[in-house]
């Protein structure tokens, strides 16, 4: 490291001498064609300047070479010790052991996890067993948020080979989680968005500005409109099937659960090439009826943005942020279903099953999907509180920027998504109705 670094101040300082001497020697002749123009008549000066403009290029020919031959030889040369420092400056991913131990966090709470999630009975639904024997059956309804969703955001992703997608060795350094969480998932997702990458390119070239597949999507720097690309994954949650289980034994089964399969990927913005990864394509048109329906256009929180148009382009500044805006996105687009469906935004999705597991099927028992109704909780770089909506957190004196970006050089993130259900146990063959004792609040 020492020898690179000596190498680099070698070079440096030889082209710095290189272009100093030459530009002193030639400071003098400036400025005596500088007063020649400015003696000249105003006629005569478009002559003069067009006799110099020869001259002039040919006599500082070597200051632009040396520069030029510092501007390719040093990259060149402190590539690897930029890539190595980058590496070093990022902290080790979420791995299997930080999902166990979130798990049994949580299970050592239930009381704070309750709350979290706001579960409440609010009353109970009857229904029939028709039979020669027939049967009333009365079950609680209820409602909560259930931690079911495993959402990671990157500003790139890789280009996984077909033969790599099963080889734990592919995990790279950007990644948020081990291969064990959520690097398999990607790695498959990755490799059909390759496929269908390889088919796109057989009829478009992207333009200027538009990420290929393995490419780079977005550098930490912005254009001039303030837009930053990011990349995001939604699956199941490792660990819900487990949290639901004990949830609902420590409930005595009034809790609804989620039907989510762990690690089953049900976006992946590789795959989205038109309306993620190249431009928002019906969204465009239902921008205006959303943000009159939320009646704001920052409906994630104030400083954040919106949730439309459900593409990897966010106009923020600040990478916390747009890491919260693409997680929020990516979870809305299959968690939406109403009129905002993935369908009807022309994404490539598997949308979540909207119902709780094992409840009768109705109306009454669905709650709203908004961005409003969403909760989030970040799990790297940095652990963050449970059940997290933005909507009401300072974005002026917020730190979480800070904190993201310590030991996080890729900008990388991982959040848990919960959605809310309400449910009433099917029980029977026949619904006959519902007693509602208090108001639900999801």
């Amino acid at each position: 490291m020492m020898k690179l670094r000596s190498r680099v101040a070698v070079a440096v300082l030889m082209s710095f001498c290189t272009v100093s001497s030459v530009a002193a020697l030639d400071y003098a002749y400036v400025l005596e064609k500088a007063q020649e123009l400015k003696d000249s008549d105003f006629y005569g000066y478009l002559e003069k300047a067009k006799e110099y403009k020869d001259e002039m290029e040919e006599r500082f020919a070597p200051v632009l070479d040396a520069a030029s031959d510092v501007k390719e030889a040093i990259p060149d040369e402190i590539k690897g010790a930029l890539t190595e420092a980058q590496v070093r400056q990022q902290k080790d991913p979420w791995d299997i052991e930080d999902e166990l131990m979130l798990a049994i966090d949580t299970m050592a709470s239930p009381l704070d996890f309750l709350d979290c999630v706001d579960h409440r009975i609010l009353g109970f639904c009857i229904s029939l067993k028709t039979s020669w024997w027939p049967k009333l059956y009365f079950t609680t309804i209820q409602e909560n948020y259930s931690r079911d969703s495993h959402i990671e955001v990157r500003n790139t992703i890789r280009d996984v080979q077909i033969g790599d997608i099963f080889s734990i060795d592919t995990q790279d350094k950007a990644s948020p989680t081990s291969t064990m969480v959520g690097g398999l998932a990607s790695n498959i997702a990755t490799g059909l968005g390759n496929f269908i990458s390889w088919l796109g390119d057989l009829l478009y070239s992207p333009g200027k500005g538009q990420p290929r597949q393995g490419e780079a999507s977005s550098d930490t720097s912005f254009d001039e409109s303030g837009y930053v690309f990011k990349e995001v994954m939604v699956m199941g949650s490792p660990e819900n099937l487990a949290i639901d289980a004990y949830m609902s034994l420590i409930t005595f089964n009034t809790w609804c659960s989620s039907s989510n399969m762990p690690w089953v990927p049900y976006f992946h913005s590789s795959q989205d090439v038109l309306s993620w990864r190249w431009m928002a394509t019906t969204e465009v048109l239902s921008m205006g009826s959303y943000g009159v329906k939320q009646l704001t256009w920052d409906d994630i929180g104030s400083g954040y943005g919106s949730t439309f148009p459900r593409s990897g382009y966010i106009q923020q500044r600040d990478p916390f942020k747009a890491s919260v805006v693409a997680a929020y996105r990516g979870f809305d687009i299959v968690t939406s279903y109403d009129e905002y469906t993935s369908t009807t935004g022309l994404h490539v999705s598997n949308t979540m099953d909207k119902w709780a597991t094992s409840t009768w099927q109705r109306d009454g028992y669905l709650t709203s999907e908004t961005s409003n109704k969403k909760k989030l909780q970040m799990i790297y770089p940095f652990q963050g509180e449970m059940c997290t909506r933005y909507k009401n957190r300072n974005s002026l004196f917020d730190s979480d920027m800070k904190r993201f970006m310590d030991g996080n050089a890729a900008q990388s993130a991982a959040f848990k998504g919960y959605r809310a259900f309400r449910c009433c146990r099917k029980r029977g063959n026949k619904f006959l109705s519902n007693v509602m004792l208090i108001d639900g609040n999801l």
